[in-house]
């Protein structure tokens, strides 16, 4: 419909919305891509009485929305009683819902409210995300999702979730400045802070770098995974795609890279880049077929080249379209 330049052209169409039931919400972002004067609002998911963790659910879903040009998060319903009702659709036989779950539980026969823990995870993002905010770029680590605001007053906002069974300790850095923090098993933290940002930060390339940390793409999604550290990867993937790694400090020289990866496709290969595309070859790894799309390998291949702080330009190529391969994070040694 957006190819159509009439409608693509309207101030009556204000972009796309979506409901978060299948498929990845980096789907999101391929559309803001090939629409970038138009919006991407996801207007509706319920929580569910099988979800067994809706905590984690939650947290993993709206980072991932708004991780991907999402301008909204709308749970629904905002209220139920205590018999999840009243469910007028179900009542007349016409479908509906009758195990989706509230933001807060009203009881019809004593009026008292009761906040749901979907109540909480929203308001990690809307207590604090507040109306005309712009996301901000902040990477992922091993087993932590965030994402990062700046309101119209200035203020800052990063909210962090650690999907890990064990408690994770991470630095949050702001150009020079930093703290530290430990987020308990499955546990989130909202964090504000104001003033001005002074320096820019780098990115050690020993470190492990979640390839969904990436400051622009092309040719992809993010998609959840179910490797050891969780988070998201990078799927989808056509021929050509790439990724953008901004301020990677490579120290004195690197001689390796490790990649994480696993294929139900053809396979092919990732090169990284020195500033650009068209930049000097830092390294080149073959990525094999591992017998599925979550079957989880570490390749390595040599590197040369790279000393001191780039761009670092992750491009794939092989295969046909999305049936390259998953790739998850990638470290230089």
């Amino acid at each position: 419909m957006l190819n159509d330049p009439t409608v693509l052209a309207s101030n009556l169409v204000a972009g796309t919305a979506w409901h978060g039931y299948d498929g990845t919400p980096g789907a999101q972002q391929t559309v803001q891509n090939l629409f970038p004067t138009k919006g991407n609002w996801m207007t509706e998911h319920t929580g569910y009485t099988s979800v067994t963790d809706q905590f984690s659910s939650d947290f993993l879903e709206i980072t991932h929305v708004l991780r991907n040009s999402g301008k909204a998060y709308v749970k629904w319903s905002l209220a139920l009683d205590q018999n999840l009702g009243p469910d007028l659709t179900q009542d007349a036989g016409l479908g509906g819902c009758n195990t989706c779950t509230p933001i807060v539980t009203v009881n019809s026969g004593t009026g008292a409210i009761t906040k749901t823990i979907e109540y909480y995870t929203l308001g990690h993002f809307s207590k604090y995300v507040l109306p005309g905010a712009t996301r901000i770029y902040s990477s992922n680590a091993p087993s932590l999702v965030s994402a990062a605001f700046e309101n119209p007053d200035n203020s800052k906002a990063l909210i962090v979730f650690n999907e890990a069974s064990t408690s994770q300790s991470f630095q949050a850095q702001w150009g020079t400045h930093s703290f530290s923090y430990t987020l308990p098993a499955l546990s989130a933290a909202t964090f504000t802070w104001s003033g001005t940002q002074t320096g820019t930060p780098v990115i050690p390339a020993t470190s492990q770098i979640m390839a969904s940390s990436y400051f622009s793409e092309s040719g992809l999604e993010t998609e959840r995974n179910s490797d050891t550290a969780g988070g998201y990867d990078l799927g989808y993937i056509s021929a050509g795609a790439y990724a953008v790694y901004r301020n990677v400090d490579f120290g004195a020289s690197v001689s390796e890279v490790s990649v994480r990866v696993a294929s139900g496709g053809s396979g092919g290969t990732a090169t990284f880049h020195l500033d650009s595309l068209a930049g000097p070859t830092a390294a080149t790894v073959t990525l094999p077929v591992t017998g599925g799309w979550q079957s989880w390998q570490t390749v390595t291949a040599s590197a040369s080249g790279a000393s001191g702080v780039h761009d670092l330009y992750l491009e794939i190529s092989g295969g046909t379209a999305e049936s390259i391969a998953n790739l998850n994070w990638f470290q230089f040694q």
